[in-house]
């Protein structure tokens, strides 16, 4: 694989604390630390952007942490600096908790996002969820490359502090050593294509990795050392799945056909061997990728993952759909005030069953239709809530009180190995008055079309 561009860490201090009423200036002692990485050594080579390689974001500047036995994290500051290109970065750490700084262990960890004082052990990221903030065959700080975590060499430094007699007081260090860093999880490269097209209408949500036998993501606490020696990540998710922030970004198929035309979509893993399956999800529905031998996903390494769509071996499941075709409020039957909210729902021959919620509360979230909503699975018998009409047709009968005054609705269908549908919800949040006289009326009527579509 080509190498890595040689990455550069770096320090000085820039902290302050004001001058107090009594126009004594508070002594502040400052440590910081310049720290230079060459370029990686063999074992700590790898590819996360056919272009890019490895490559340092704005936003990086905040998140490396120095670790020192004894003296804990300290976070870099939003004053570091990252080259136009990205692949130089100076970073800056500034402590007012220490009158020097002196260690003959300390190492940059990447990502960082809190200090700790005195910390022994250290959690590094790898998401079970990792979001894709940019398209496919790029990455982002806030995206994948968040979820790659590094961690250098063990090197020697001492600061050489001076006193500040000008604003800012205090006492200033500057130290410089040098280090190298290894990559510590391992990247999986999925290009996904349809070399017969059937699926050219269709674009790519996320991709997921399951293991069938070891987890794979989300480490837990692991101990730092004093020397070179590289942290084993053991993690609690057997799932790690990658999935675009926008819709904006998602990959489409269209014209993809083949394996050169596609661009990599890529998940942090925990390195290990373990058979299992890769899950693409579309807008339309899921593409299962069994693999039953095992593979084995090694450290700072990239392996390409290469998913034809319309291979034979690779099984497809549709996102059902539903439909509401009518909405009729009618008094209780109970004689109680209120009303009695009647669904009709039309289904496709994708749904094994659904979620419904008539309710005083407007819900935005799967999670909540869910929870709060009633579950159907076809085949049940009927009930006072569910009655199959057939021809895929449903009602869902819910009673609603006199409090609250408004009322809303939302319908989820479930689909062929409980993949979860397209969540549907309506976006007039005036709710919907509680008439007695079983007319529907036009608000409704309209906000049905927009269920709908």
């Amino acid at each position: 694989m080509a190498a890595v561009c040689a990455m550069l860490f770096g320090g000085i201090s820039c902290s302050k604390d004001a001058q107090d009423d009594l126009g004594s200036p508070p002594l502040l002692a400052v440590a910081a630390v310049s720290v230079s990485a060459p370029e990686f050594s063999d074992d700590t080579r790898t590819v996360l952007n056919p272009t890019d390689l490895i490559k340092w974001y704005s936003s990086d500047k905040s998140y490396a942490g120095l670790y020192s036995p004894g003296k804990g994290i300290v976070k870099s500051t939003y004053t570091s600096t990252v080259s136009d290109d990205g692949f130089n970065a100076v970073f800056k750490f500034t402590s007012s908790k220490i009158t020097s700084f002196s260690s003959d262990a300390a190492r940059i960890l990447y990502p960082c996002t809190a200090e700790a004082n005195g910390a022994s052990s250290f959690k590094f990221s790898i998401p079970a969820e990792q979001s894709l903030t940019s398209k496919a065959g790029s990455l982002s700080r806030s995206g994948s490359s968040a979820c790659v975590p590094m961690i250098s060499d063990a090197f020697s430094v001492t600061s050489s502090l001076q006193d500040q007699t000008s604003y800012p007081y205090g006492v200033e260090g500057v130290a410089e050593a040098g280090g190298s860093m290894h990559i510590l999880s391992s990247l999986v490269a999925c290009y996904i294509y349809d070399s017969e097209g059937t699926y050219a209408a269709e674009k790519v949500k996320a991709v997921e990795l399951q293991s069938s036998s070891t987890a794979i993501g989300v480490p837990q606490a692991v101990e730092l050392t004093a020397d070179n020696e590289l942290p084993v990540l053991e993690g609690t998710s057997q799932t790690v799945k990658a999935a675009f922030s926008y819709s904006s970004n998602y990959f489409a198929l269209n014209g993809i056909n083949s394996k050169e035309q596609s661009a990599p979509i890529y998940l942090s893993i925990i390195p290990s061997e373990f058979s299992g399956k890769i899950v693409v999800n579309t807008d339309k529905g899921a593409h299962i990728f069994q693999f039953d031998t095992p593979k084995t996903f090694n450290r700072a390494e990239v392996k390409n993952m290469y998913l034809n769509l319309s291979n034979a071996k690779v099984q497809h499941i549709s996102i059902p759909t539903v439909d509401i075709t009518n909405v009729n409020r009618a008094a209780r039957d109970d004689g109680n005030s209120g009303c009695k909210v009647t669904l009709t729902i039309k289904t496709d021959a994708n749904c094994t069953g659904l979620y419904a919620y008539v309710g005083g509360t407007q819900y935005s979230k799967v999670a909540d239709v869910i929870k709060n909503g009633e579950k159907y699975v076809f085949g049940d018998a009927d009930s006072e809530a569910f009655q199959s009409l057939g021809d895929g047709i449903y009602k869902y009968v819910k009673s609603v009180p006199s409090y609250p005054t408004k009322f809303y609705f939302a319908v989820l269908p479930i689909g062929g190995g409980d993949i979860l549908g397209i969540g549907k919800y309506l976006s007039y949040t005036g709710g919907y008055s509680l008439k007695t006289d079983g007319n529907d009326v036009a608000d409704i009527e309209e906000d049905i079309s927009a269920f709908n579509n």
